[in-house]
């Protein structure tokens, strides 16, 4: 994705922390999701190319769902 994006391009992205919830959704709703913590969020975006001076990962007050932001100078 960073080699496609534009100069000044950003990639937005969310993510699902693990939480309580997940025994249900794997169990009854039959998801099998991938849940990331804030750290591995950030790896995968620099591990894909992204500058970390240039990612943010934002939580809501509880912590199970995110938002990265990517930005490509």
């Amino acid at each position: 994705i960073y080699k496609c994006l534009d100069k000044n391009g950003s990639l937005i992205i969310s993510n699902v922390n693990n939480n309580p919830e997940r025994r249900f959704v794997r169990e009854i709703v039959n998801w099998d999701m991938v849940y990331r913590d804030p750290c591995e969020l950030a790896e995968l975006l620099t591990a894909g190319g992204f500058d970390s001076q240039h990612c943010w990962v934002i939580y809501e007050p509880i912590c199970i769902h995110a938002v990265a932001i990517a930005l490509k100078p």
